[in-house]
Order: structure tokens, then C-alpha cells, then sequence
């Protein structure tokens, strides 16, 4: 087969998602807004703490599957890394330029809080490498990262023909997850 004759996939489209993305986006303005408080604070306190506290994580979850989606549509560590830095760059420079725009609120309010200018840069540097610089960027901090380990899992499990890289990875994650759930990893200390 001649490499001319090759055509790229076609474009996925997930109907499904899309809608969901719409109805999270109106989930999202209605955490702000607050639209049945006036109606009765029962139905407003619902509202606002149950029903629409699943938009972000839908938001954090689609993108991570549309992003690993596009991972394993690739072919070569070369062209995965491509992808990885592509979306690295695009997440970042959002993250920067709303990072800029806050700087003189966070700087204020951590120095009226602080009344040390040292402690007040110390503590921003803080906040913007663990958490994200103002309180809701954590979320574009938390993409790249999810992007990274996307990346990293595919080319350590998935792609990997070394199979005690992929029996590690099993058995950590089974560790986690017993530890997590409060279990005792008696298959550890069975011999």
C-alpha cells in the first residue's frame, strides 16, 4: 500500500457529549447565580449542592477521554508527544494570561492578609504551583497534568512490550485502591 493512498480517520463526533456540554455549561452559571434561592432556600441549596455539582467533573472527565481518545489514535511516541506539548502549550497560555490578570487581586488580598511583602510572594509562588494561582484555575492546572499522566500511562502500559512495567503499574494501582477501600492486602504477605 503506497503511504498516498492513506487518509486520515474521519472525525469523531460525539453527540452525547456535546449536549451534555451545553446543559454542564448552563450547571456551571447556575452555581454562580444561585436561580432558585429566591424561589425557596431548600430547593436553591438542591440545586446549587447536588444537582449541579456534576458539571465540572463531566468537564475534567470528557476532556481527559477526548484527550486520551486522541492519544491513542496515535500511532508513534513522536507524534504523542506532538499532541502532549500542542496541548500543553494551549492549556498554559490560558493559564498564564488569567494568572496576569489576577496577579494584582491575589497579591493584594495575600498581602492584606500577610502584611509581609517576602511571605506575600512566598505564599502566591505556593499557591501557583500546587493549587493555581487564583482559587478556580486549579482546573487548568489539573488538565496539564492530566494530559501528562495520559501520555506517560500510554507510553509505560499500553505500548509498552516490557511486561513488568505493566505488572508493576497492576499491582500498585490494586495496593492504592485495597488501602483506599479500607481492605488488608493479605495476597502481599501470602507466600
Amino acid at each position: 500500500m503506497q503511504i498516498s493512498t492513506l487518509t486520515p480517520p474521519a472525525k469523531r463526533t460525539y453527540n452525547g457529549i456535546d449536549l451534555m456540554k451545553f446543559l454542564a455549561a448552563f450547571l456551571v452559571i447556575s452555581i454562580h447565580t444561585r436561580p432558585f434561592y429566591d424561589i425557596h432556600p431548600v430547593l436553591g441549596f438542591l440545586f446549587e449542592n447536588i444537582i449541579t455539582r456534576v458539571a465540572v467533573p463531566f468537564f475534567f472527565i470528557s476532556s481527559g477521554f477526548l484527550f486520551f481518545t486522541k492519544v491513542l489514535e496515535t500511532s508513534s511516541v513522536s507524534e504523542q508527544r506532538k499532541l502532549l506539548v500542542g496541548f500543553l502549550k494551549r492549556i498554559l497560555v490560558l493559564y498564564l494570561l488569567w494568572t496576569l490578570i489576577y496577579l494584582p487581586y491575589d497579591l493584594y488580598f495575600i498581602y492584606k492578609k500577610q502584611h509581609d511583602l517576602v511571605a506575600t510572594l512566598l505564599s502566591y509562588l505556593q499557591r501557583l504551583l500546587l493549587w493555581g494561582s487564583h482559587f478556580h484555575l486549579w482546573y487548568l492546572l489539573s488538565l496539564m497534568v492530566l494530559a501528562f499522566t495520559d501520555v506517560l500511562y500510554c507510553n509505560c502500559v499500553l505500548f509498552c512490550r516490557n511486561q513488568t512495567i505493566s505488572h508493576l503499574t497492576s499491582g500498585g494501582y490494586s495496593i492504592i485502591s485495597d488501602r483506599a477501600a479500607g481492605r488488608h492486602i493479605s495476597w502481599l504477605t501470602e507466600s
